[in-house]
């Protein structure tokens, strides 16, 4: 379905950051979509932000997990990159579909006034967090706990993409008494079995997050994501 789609499309807009390395190269052969890549109607978000979490390419081996050496891909989860992916990708409707110029920056403009007013709101909000020291599943709200400096105790795979093992559990239960950490943060498609398992022995709460739009109730939209990312770590 995803092929189908994608042979019909005039535009290709990815994350990148090798989010997407291991199926969309695959869609986009069988596609056979010329105006994905000959005509230039492609783009990589991962370009126009800061990546953190970057490796040496060399070095990097699977024996590592499920790493992304060119850096963490989770980028829209920093409130402040999704203006500076509006400004990307509206000057790429307005350079291919210039007729519409105006209305792709008329719409912008707006949104991103109103983004912007709410970010002013999640600021406030999160001055003090009501969780400070964390342990994430994976390595997914990096972006968001940065820009508000809230510290990330440890995650529970061992490594990117591992379930959590009975040796890495018993070495969290110390990290979490040692560092302090007030919550276990979860995503919902990872398994919920170690987080609750944790939750209960040291007696702090789990919580699941919306990661993209629809991943949860209330989420239907980028700002409803914020919305509930910020209401479950300020309240």
């Amino acid at each position: 379905s995803l092929i189908a789609k994608l042979r019909g499309a005039d535009v290709l807009i990815i994350n990148g950051a090798q989010l997407e390395i291991g199926w969309i190269p695959a869609l986009i052969k069988s596609a056979n979509n010329n105006r994905i890549f000959k005509d230039g109607h492609f783009l990589e978000l991962s370009n126009y932000v800061n990546l953190i979490g970057q490796d040496d390419h060399e070095k990097v081996s699977r024996a590592m997990g499920d790493v992304h050496p060119d850096g963490n891909p989770h980028f829209l989860l920093d409130p402040y990159n999704v203006p500076l992916m509006i400004d990307v990708v509206t000057a790429m409707l307005v350079d291919l579909d210039p007729q519409r110029s105006s209305s792709y920056e008329t719409n912008a403009i707006a949104y991103k006034k109103r983004f912007n007013q709410k970010i002013l709101d999640w600021n406030k909000k999160m001055v003090n967090p009501k969780f400070t020291n964390v342990i994430e599943y994976h390595h997914l709200y990096d972006y968001f706990l940065n820009r508000y400096n809230i510290k990330v105790v440890e995650t529970l795979e061992p490594i990117p993409g591992v379930t959590p093992t009975a040796k890495h559990l018993v070495k969290l239960l110390g990290l979490i008494k040692k560092d302090k950490a007030n919550v276990i943060l979860q995503s919902v498609y990872n398994s919920t079995k170690e987080a609750k398992f944790l939750s209960s022995k040291v007696n702090i709460p789990m919580i699941i997050l919306p990661h993209d739009v629809n991943s949860v109730q209330g989420s239907t939209n980028i700002i409803e994501i914020f919305d509930y990312i910020v209401k479950n770590m300020s309240e």
